[in-house]
């Protein structure tokens, strides 16, 4: 199954701040792929999936706390 994910991640700041700064906040993030599992917890998105429907590669994590819009993609019927 192919999803569609958005969801917010944190951003990474390079070099010193200081306290008062407030940084950028939260960074909303666009994910599609192949659906690896889907728990309570987290939901795992690769970029490929082998022949056999069982090896991904390229695997995001991302914590279902974080999602924000999560869509279900059905390419059955689509001439690919």
């Amino acid at each position: 199954m192919i999803v569609y994910i958005e969801w917010e991640d944190a951003w990474t700041h390079r070099g010193w701040v200081n306290k008062s700064d407030k940084g950028e906040g939260l960074m909303l993030v666009k994910t599609i792929g192949f659906l690896v599992s889907d728990d309570n917890d987290v939901v795992r998105v690769a970029m490929a999936q082998s022949d056999d429907n069982d090896g991904y590669e390229y695997v995001t994590s991302i914590p279902r706390a974080n999602i924000k819009k999560y869509l279900e993609i059905d390419v059955k019927g689509l001439a690919l």
